[in-house]
């Protein structure tokens, strides 16, 4: 994911959550490289989803998104069937 800082260095507490608690899991690389941001990105909105039984509020705090922002990606996420709501 991306980290947005205030200043030039990192604080912990620019980190979501989960990362600053030491939760965070490593995203797996695909067979043919890394990673693209996008599929990151998704697998760390399905995973908090999940993680939070559901609970789109929780899963946004988690993440550091608003409840609004994870709703649209979610709702996009579903009509790719990546999720189920």
């Amino acid at each position: 994911g991306v980290v947005l800082s205030k200043g030039v260095v990192i604080e912990p507490e620019d980190l979501p959550s989960a990362v600053r608690n030491g939760r965070a899991e490593i995203v797996s690389e695909r067979e043919e490289g890394i990673s693209s941001l996008d599929e990151v990105k998704s697998t760390a909105m399905q995973e908090a989803y999940k993680k939070s039984g559901k609970n789109i509020s929780a899963a946004a705090r988690e993440l550091g998104i608003s409840r609004r922002t994870l709703q649209r990606k979610l709702a996009v996420l579903e009509r790719k069937g990546k999720v189920n709501r």
